[in-house]
């Protein structure tokens, strides 16, 4: 036997192992003894573990004060407030800390196995459900906790995605609402098609769950795509539309430029007018002098409620600017250079303009309107102005003389 006692303090323990039968034994402090011949400290000496108020710890191997024995492969949760020692076989996790929700706040936890909540009733093992704040949440030994989760905050006029999990099922939550997501669901970003995003001037092309906002000015028009269901709708300003988890809108590529060229801008949003364009090609006369032209139209769209797909139909700048070309080549044709020079606008407008009745719905009721100018039924689109900006001759000589008188 030792002559040196082994002390141990109030906050002290130890495991002594046999060196003869290898069993271990506990002896906690404060205390002070001697070693037996046979006795050594098994490691060292411990701290005892302390516990404050909503703090726990994981033991795996619990010893078990009635039968005096060690539950392997068990686990127990060991909460405080409370000061305790590790039995021998005991494993002890690290301190941990209470969940503490406020009321916005949820924790989605899932059952390890079937057991019999106090509270709640039965749980399935592998079923999932959700602790709602305020709440202070230490987990039970055959639970797991999956996700901690802040209620989303959904202002007025604002929305988010949502996708169930085990559905696929989408949809929208609208606010304002404070949402948290169930335990079925998660948050479902959303993209958009280059296109898309490039026709509504959105500069994110990253997928986001907060819901895209389409505000659409007065005298526009969006055209919104419900995918799922293959159906369109038309919405005209102002107005404001938040897309649908399976909504996107419909973009059309757009001619631009002078001389008009085709593909050059994708749009979503259609302006009803009245608006301009401009474009420039040549013309021959009827005595064979070609001239270049710079014109100018004034257009807008005869709404009719019942036929706004109309205006998505396809390229209606393009279209318009290709039809007038090719009767405004035909009808100089028909004049001579000195004549048509002189007097182009009228005679322009002369032969393409014309009057129109043209049957319409609006605000639900069937009217008609009466106009003048150049209309394509096509994409119910009125050209009601034409103006010649310019007009030269491609013969230089001819040019010349002009510039002279």
């Amino acid at each position: 036997m030792s002559n040196s006692p082994i002390i141990l303090r109030e906050d002290q323990y130890c495991h002594l192992v046999n060196t003869e039968t290898g069993e271990l034994d506990l002896v906690a402090g404060p205390t002070r003894f001697f070693l037996s011949s046979n006795k050594q400290i098994y490691l060292d000496t411990t701290s005892k573990t302390v516990l404050r108020e909503n703090q726990y710890v994981v033991v795996s191997n619990p010893y078990d004060k009635e039968t005096k024995t060690v539950k392997y492969g068990s686990k127990e949760i060991r909460k405080g407030p409370a000061t305790f020692v590790a039995y021998p076989g005991e494993v002890l996790g690290a301190v941990q800390n209470a969940e503490i929700l406020n009321k916005t706040q949820v924790i989605v936890v899932k059952a390890l196995k079937d057991f019999k909540d106090e509270k709640f009733g039965a749980r399935k093992a592998g079923e999932l459900y959700s602790i709602q704040g305020p709440a202070v949440w230490i987990p039970k030994e055959y639970e797991q906790k999956v996700r901690f989760e802040n209620a989303i905050t959904v202002s007025d006029n604002e929305a988010i995605y949502v996708r169930n999990v085990n559905t696929s099922a989408l949809k929208m939550v609208r606010g304002p609402v404070s949402y948290v997501i169930g335990v079925d669901e998660e948050k479902f970003l959303k993209k958009l098609t280059n296109d898309e995003y490039t026709a509504l001037g959105f500069p994110n092309r990253d997928a986001t769950f907060k819901a895209y906002s389409l505000q659409v000015q007065k005298n526009e028009v969006i055209c919104v795509v419900d995918y799922q269901s293959n159906k369109e709708k038309y919405i005209v300003g102002p107005e404001s539309h938040i897309l649908g988890p399976h909504e996107g809108v419909k973009v059309i590529d757009i001619s631009a430029g002078v001389p008009k060229q085709e593909n050059q801008s994708k749009i979503a949003t259609i302006n009803l007018g009245p608006d301009f364009m401009n474009d420039s090609f040549s013309v021959r006369t009827k005595d064979n002098a070609l001239l270049e032209l710079v014109l100018t139209y004034k257009w807008r769209f005869v709404v009719d409620q019942e036929n706004l797909y109309k205006m998505f139909e396809s390229d209606f700048i393009g279209f318009s600017c290709q039809s007038l070309r090719s009767r405004i080549r035909e009808e100089a044709s028909q004049h001579d250079f000195e004549k048509f020079h002189t007097n182009s606008s009228q005679i322009l407008r002369n032969k393409l303009f014309k009057d129109y009745t043209i049957p319409l719905v609006q605000q639900g009721k069937k009217v008609e309107e009466k106009t003048r100018g150049r209309f394509l039924s096509e994409f119910n689109l009125l050209i009601f102005e034409l103006d010649v900006k310019q007009i030269t001759p491609v013969d230089a000589e001819i040019d010349r003389l002009l510039k002279k008188h």
